[in-house]
């Protein structure tokens, strides 16, 4: 297993140096050496950071590096840009700290293609989304000179309402691209939630059951947070039941977490829609763009929490996870 873990070491791109509370290399790989300019022997030995590689220890050694911590790091030594990342080893008698270092032209260039695929496939869906209402505009509009009258005034309210369509599809779009930085601040619920209600939700208010056993707060940013429980709750109550005079909003504490859930009790979602639900454009509402909930999905993302989707006997229940914060 030494050997197998040695070789995997020798062969890998990224760059591993562990560091005593002394600046003294006890590990290194190939990789780091060549990253930071050190001669490739010092990757089988014990060797002081300080006469190998004399940039980085002048960096690091009157910081605190804190568990988690990026930075960025060029030297002299080195024709990289580096990329390093802290990780706190805690062994017997001592802390050791591991650096991670990667190529950062490499990871920006991976970054890039991340965003050009993940562009791509949004641009088909607008494309395609846009397509269908587009078509019958255009339609419509053929048809418009050679009707009746009252033919014509059935063609010019399905101009309106295609455009309309087409109009919601652009400002959803947009508004995924607004509130990009996401800025948590400790948000005690039991306070947020009946505020928010009453500002956000006042035409709605006497439709929703706030139910919260103890104070429970979460790091959240306060606007992100805001709509992505609008769009829940005035979903749950688009699809709520007749009979159902509200819908719930649960707050309750789960192990080291905080669940919100937004709970309708309408038909549900059926399961072959389930896998779909975040999937931007997907909508089972011929009225919606499909926007809200891949939107609240990112959100959510954004800020260390997760969204799903929670089956019930009755309705359906949309569970936001956040990490609980305490005193």
């Amino acid at each position: 297993l030494q050997n197998i873990n040695r070789y995997i070491l020798e062969q890998i791109e990224t760059g591993y140096l562990v560091l005593d509370e002394n600046y003294h290399v006890v590990l290194s790989n190939p990789a780091a050496c060549h990253l930071l300019g050190i001669e490739p022997m010092y990757a089988h030995e014990r060797f002081s950071l300080y006469q190998s590689q004399n940039d980085l220890f002048e960096l690091i050694r009157f910081e605190n590096l804190e568990n988690g911590e990026r930075f960025q790091f060029e030297s002299q030594q080195s024709r990289y840009n580096i990329h390093v990342q802290v990780q706190k080893l805690i062994v017997p008698h001592q802390t050791l700290t591991l650096l991670v270092l990667q190529d950062a032209r490499k990871l920006n260039q991976q970054v890039q293609q991340l965003k050009l695929a993940a562009l791509g496939q949004l641009s088909a869906s607008i494309a395609h989304e846009i397509r269908n209402p587009l078509a019958a505009i255009v339609q419509a509009n053929d048809l418009y000179l050679d009707s009746e009258p009252e033919q014509q005034q059935v063609l010019h309210q399905m101009i309106s309402r295609q455009a309309t369509r087409i109009d919601r599809i652009i400002q959803d779009t947009l508004n995924m691209v607004k509130n990009k930085e996401t800025h948590p601040v400790v948000i005690q619920l039991n306070e947020f939630i009946p505020l928010f209600i009453q500002e956000d939700l006042a035409d709605v208010a006497d439709q929703i059951q706030f139910n919260i056993d103890v104070p429970l707060a979460i790091q959240f940013d306060e606007a992100q947070l805001r709509q992505i429980l609008i769009n829940l709750i005035r979903n749950a109550i688009r699809h709520n039941s007749p009979d159902s005079p509200h819908i719930q909003l649960n707050i309750h504490p789960y192990e080291h977490k905080v669940w919100i859930d937004v709970r309708d009790f309408g038909s549900g979602v059926a399961t072959h829609d389930q896998e779909l639900l975040f999937k931007p454009f997907f909508s089972t509402s011929i009225h919606g763009t499909g926007l809200g909930l891949y939107l609240s999905h990112s959100f959510c993302e954004a800020n260390q929490a997760q969204l799903n989707y929670i089956s019930q006997e009755q309705g359906a229940c949309f569970r936001i996870s956040c990490q609980r914060v305490t005193a």
